[in-house]
């Protein structure tokens, strides 16, 4: 039975080497991949090698799901699609012809499309409503309904802060309504109207002078009802709008403006079946993700059985202690130890006590590097020890650069140099075997949580 996925697949790694025969060659490989990672870095990925192994099935896992979601898609789809179009389109056009005889313009002549004419001289206006479609449609019907309107009107607040139009009285005269009967696309309909603007005047000012009163802005409006319908695809769309042409008296000329409602183009839609088409992305990503997961998961499972990031136990003890070493490193000082420093000695078991034993004393750990590696501190004749082991010999380290360099003499059991001072973040070692680094915040006692 297996105890792990790590036994899984390194099981697995293991039995594929044997049946073709490449363990040498394996081997050797793995053997020049140790050599070449530091015992800190095999550490680390050794410590990971399950996470990445997890994240690469995870990677294939999800290479299998998009694989199977594009094999089992189906080979079509359906989609609304635009089958054709069909868009509406009014307005009015104008024009006047001078009556009277004037210096500027000659009697008989034509004027069009002005902003302002002269009441005098060209007093009635021709109109014309225009109406026309595009698209589609073979031909579309209607009718059209154009009304002169007198009215006096004025824009009042609301209690509400909006605005709304008051209407004081309002005359409405009829002015011609005509059926549009199959009108092809590309050919307008008009329909024909005309204003006397110097009659229109006068018939204002006969009103507002048998109400007695002239409230409000008096308007003169030719309005356009229109209801436009047309099929398209075996759609058929129906158009209402309303359209306004309005003139303005002002002494001896009259302004012309439009008001024409804007329309969107009509699209009739169908429902049609067309084939699904998958990019590059889609066909071989899938794949890709399978093969890259696999061999990733594989290949961290099979070096991780061959040992490529295994750490002997004497490497572990020496990543240990310069864990330790470093993140002590404020609390010791470079210096020379004679052989008999004090009148008594005691010996500590790790770097750590080393460190605990200078703080509570207010003292510094002073290393010594040749001819073997010593951490020391006097207090009172008392020469508190540690002398790392053989093993871990290696891994001491010299002080920062700018560090204080401190010569212990025999009598006086001090220290000299600064206090100790602010820690350094501890590393997060993975093994403790008595140089673990407690976490320092500042000045703080390291050994307090």
């Amino acid at each position: 039975m297996y105890r792990s996925l790590r036994d899984v697949v390194a099981a697995a790694v293991g039995g594929e080497a044997g049946m073709s025969g490449g363990d040498g060659g394996e081997s050797e490989i793995t053997d020049r991949l140790h050599r070449r990672l530091s015992p800190s870095t095999r550490s680390l990925a050794g410590r990971y090698a399950v996470v990445a192994i997890l994240v690469f099935l995870v990677v294939a896992a999800g290479g299998g799901y998009l694989t199977y979601d594009v094999q089992t898609a189906p080979e079509t789809r359906f989609e609304t699609q635009t089958v054709g179009t069909w868009e509406p389109d009014a307005g009015f056009s104008h024009s006047a012809v001078v009556s009277n005889t004037s210096i500027v313009f000659d009697r008989g002549q034509r004027l069009s499309e002005r902003e302002l004419y002269f009441t005098r001289i060209s007093p009635v206006l021709d109109g014309q409503y225009r109406l026309s479609h595009s698209g589609d449609a073979d031909t579309a019907t209607g009718r059209v309904d154009l009304r002169l309107v007198l009215q006096a009107t004025e824009e009042v607040d609301t209690d509400d802060g909006e605005t709304e139009t008051v209407t004081y009285w309002r005359q409405i005269d009829p002015l011609a309504s005509e059926e549009i009967d199959r009108l092809p696309p590309g050919e307008t309909h008009i329909v024909q109207f005309e204003t006397n603007a110097t009659e229109l005047t006068n018939r204002l000012d006969r009103i507002e002078e048998d109400l007695g009163a002239s409230p409000g802005t008096r308007e003169i409006v030719v309005v356009a009802d229109t209801t436009f319908e047309a099929e398209v695809e075996g759609e058929r769309f129906t158009e209402e709008r309303t359209d306004r042409l309005r003139l303005e008296p002002d002494g001896g000329t009259y302004s012309v403006d439009s008001e024409v409602d804007s329309s969107e183009p009509y699209e009739a839609t169908a429902t049609v079946e067309v084939p699904v088409e998958h990019s590059p992305a889609e066909l071989y990503g899938g794949p890709a993700l399978v093969v890259l997961g696999l061999l990733g998961a594989l290949g961290v499972g099979g070096l991780t059985h061959r040992g490529a990031f295994a750490v002997s136990p004497a490497e572990r003890r020496r990543l240990t202690f310069q864990r330790a070493r470093e993140d002590y490193d404020e609390w010791i000082s470079r210096g020379t130890l004679p052989d008999e420093s004090a009148d008594r000695v005691i010996e500590l078991d790790s770097l750590e006590d080393a460190v605990d034993t200078a703080i509570d004393s207010d003292r510094r750990v002073v290393e010594r590097v040749e001819p073997t590696p010593r951490y020391a501190t006097v207090v009172d004749d008392i020469e508190y020890r540690f002398d790392p082991p053989d093993v871990v010999a290696e891994a001491v380290s010299p002080a920062v650069d700018g560090g204080i360099d401190v010569a212990v003499g025999g009598g006086d059991g001090s220290a000299t140099g600064d206090p100790p001072g602010a820690g350094s973040d501890a590393d997060d070692g993975d093994e403790s075997a008595g140089e673990g680094s407690p976490v320092r915040d500042g000045d703080s006692d390291p050994r307090n949580p």
